[in-house]
């Protein structure tokens, strides 16, 4: 009896083994080909968590996503893309025109284009933009690379001319009592850049650059007024001298600023791409003294350090920390607009542009980016910062401030991008912020 137990017990065990055998392994849910068992690493486990957390996001951007795709697939089989992009770029694709647009939730949007050429001698790239929003917003630039030395170096000459009526300055400090005002800006700037890679992921610049920038009373928009009302010199009834801007609380206003500048940066990226894994570390030092009238002399420092993990096929959590110093030489004061900002869509996202000003800052960026779909890909930011005195002095916990958004983007190989970006800035000072940019971003 026992052997009769034990043979029907091998027959049951064959049999079960040759039909694991017949049945083709299931990779796609861990099985390996050659039949063993695979233990789950210990990150998967750990990125449990994360992933739970990330799924609102992702499902509303898998909505936009959706909502876009079927406008997308008509394009693709009606090839109207690829016809207006040919009506616009030579038939080499080296020589173009695409669309430019800028609109930031209480400025002025601006509307143009931008024109490149990669035909120029010795594999030059130039790039060329306008944009306008009426006759006191007009934004310019131009920007040309002469790659050298087999692509280990390259030279950069940038020129740029920019005039608004409606910039924003909220006063020096984390706390100013004083409203919110408007101010106009004439500017324009000429830098060269001598870019050097001794090793691929590391990047030298060597810059100069010369910039002027005047000032003057601007209009009121989105419900704030005139600087000339709110930062005014008082007589002694305490009403506003017409034209006088207190220097007090906007340094270097009156006269405005030229200056020549210096610059000594490091770049290092060991990432292949925004959602691979790897370390981002920049730091720079610029030197900063005035001409002519302008007296004031200064260093400005920057450093940036961060780390990207791919929690999951091409989808990456970045985590980054930033902070910047001005340290000024002599008794004359560090022009205002030369301050340290934040507040826009590149750093404290939640914030008006040019919301926090003063002489340092400190800024902590939490960002999870994925592919939405082959031409969009998606973003889910946190930001924690805030400004304060030289040196990080009157530095508190407390005075940071949060903001939490979302960001499209969407990409073609046609020189074109352009990005949606929603954020809300927690606090009296934030709100919701909305900017739309194609082929740049709000300036």
């Amino acid at each position: 009896m026992r052997t009769l137990l034990a043979a029907f017990l091998l027959m049951s065990a064959v049999a079960r083994a040759g039909e694991a055998l017949s049945r083709p392994p299931d990779v796609l849910h861990g099985e390996r080909y050659d039949g063993r068992n695979v233990k789950r690493p210990a990150r998967d486990y750990l990125l449990v968590v994360p992933r739970l957390l990330l799924v609102p996001p992702r499902l509303l951007m898998l909505g936009l996503g959706a909502v876009a795709k079927p406008a997308l697939e008509w394009n693709e089989r009606k090839h109207v893309a690829e016809r207006v992009v040919a009506a616009l770029t030579s038939s080499d694709g080296l020589v173009g025109v695409r669309p430019v647009f800028n609109y930031e939730l209480n400025f002025r949007p601006s509307f143009g284009a931008l024109y490149f050429n990669d035909r120029l001698p010795r594999g030059a790239h130039l790039t060329a933009s306008t944009a306008i929003g009426g006759p006191e917003t007009i934004l310019q630039s131009a920007h040309v690379t002469v790659p050298l030395m087999h692509g280990r170096a390259a030279v950069d000459v940038d020129t740029t001319y920019r005039r608004r009526n409606d910039e924003l300055y909220t006063g020096i400090g984390m706390h100013n009592p004083l409203p919110f005002a408007r101010y106009a800006t004439d500017q324009a700037d000429a830098a060269a850049v001598l870019s050097l890679r001794p090793l691929h992921p590391l990047r030298v610049e060597l810059g100069v650059d010369v910039g002027i920038r005047r000032f003057a009373d601007g209009e009121p928009y989105g419900g704030d007024r005139k600087i000339g009302e709110v930062y005014c010199i008082r007589g002694v009834a305490g009403r506003c001298l017409t034209g006088a801007i207190d220097e007090r609380l906007a340094p270097g206003f009156g006269a405005g600023t030229q200056f020549a500048r210096e610059t000594v940066a490091v770049h290092l990226d060991s990432r292949r791409d925004e959602t691979s894994a790897g370390l981002l570390v920049d730091a720079s030092a610029q030197y900063t003294h005035g001409l002519g009238a302008d007296a004031s002399s200064y260093v400005r420092l920057h450093g940036h350090a961060g780390t990207s993990f791919e929690i999951w096929r091409h989808r990456a959590l970045y985590l980054g920390v930033s902070a910047d110093d001005i340290i000024a030489f002599g008794s004359t004061p560090v022009p205002f607009s030369e301050l340290v900002v934040l507040g826009g869509p590149e750093d404290l996202r939640g914030f008006q542009r040019g919301r926090f000003r003063d002489a340092s800052s400190l800024v902590a960026t939490v960002e999870y980016r994925w592919p939405i779909w082959m031409w969009m890909d998606g973003s889910l930011f946190f930001d924690y910062g805030g400004v304060f005195g030289p040196a990080f002095s009157r530095f508190a916990v407390g005075d940071l401030r949060p903001d939490l958004g979302l960001g499209l983007r969407v990409h073609s190989s046609s020189k074109f991008v352009m990005r949606i970006q929603v954020a809300y800035g927690f606090g009296s000072e934030g709100g919701i912020r909305l900017v739309i940019a194609g082929n740049g971003n709000p300036s």
